[in-house]
């Protein structure tokens, strides 16, 4: 995300609540996956792509993550000053994400989590994007995101900058680089009469260790 994209991202948080609320696809997977009971065990470090005003950073600190939440828009990070004020276990940061590589050491990340960041950017910014993102996670880490797919109606994002409604093929080249999980596409909702759909990817993959990869590589020779 540019600089200029930043700007109307800015304007867009200053005229409404944009990302006010948190999504129960991303609580039901930590769940699942015990991520939630492994961060009542130990210090989980989690890196939340495009915070907007603190609903998922708040999910996140609820059930005891060490949250650093990046946003492009200085708005939004004071909405969600404002919002978390008293969590201990939240950081957060008003910064490109190209430039996460200057904040944050290598490997420090647990998880990563994108709710609806990434779709802002073109498929080529969002691959650049993970590639320097994976630097900052972990061997063995795990990335989360949820984007808006091909097939949703373009009027729901009218009034936001640009949108990029994601291909299977859009997915694989963004993700290209970590071992995928699973990747799932449904239909999120249905608006007044049926005229409108809004369906998004769930994509969860993780970061190898080079071992791993080298091992099946040799295998296939």
């Amino acid at each position: 995300m540019g600089k200029e994209q930043m700007i109307r991202w800015n304007e867009v948080f200053l005229k409404k609540k944009w990302g006010e609320y948190g999504f129960h696809e991303l609580y039901e997977y930590l769940i699942v996956a015990g991520w939630v009971a492994r961060a009542y065990r130990e210090r989980v470090r989690v890196l939340e792509l495009g915070c907007a005003m603190g609903a998922t950073t708040k999910q996140l600190a609820d059930v005891g993550f060490e949250v650093y939440a990046v946003d492009g828009a200085p708005e939004a990070i004071r909405r969600a000053e404002e919002r978390l004020n008293n969590y201990d276990n939240v950081h957060l940061c008003c910064s490109s994400f190209c430039d996460l590589g200057k904040i944050f050491r290598h490997g420090f990340f647990d998880l990563v989590i994108d709710v609806c960041a990434l779709q802002h950017n073109r498929v080529e910014e969002s691959r650049a994007i993970v590639d320097a993102v994976q630097d900052l996670m972990k061997e063995g880490a795990t990335l989360w995101s949820m984007m808006v797919a091909d097939g949703t109606t373009r009027d729901i994002y009218k009034d936001l900058p640009y949108t990029h409604f994601a291909t299977e093929n859009d997915v694989k080249r963004i993700f290209g680089n970590l071992k995928p999980l699973y990747v799932e596409e449904y239909i999120r909702s249905m608006l007044t009469g049926g005229t409108a759909q809004s369906i998004h990817w769930i994509v969860c993959c993780r970061k190898e260790h080079p071992q791993t990869s080298e091992a099946k590589d040799g295998d296939k020779s």
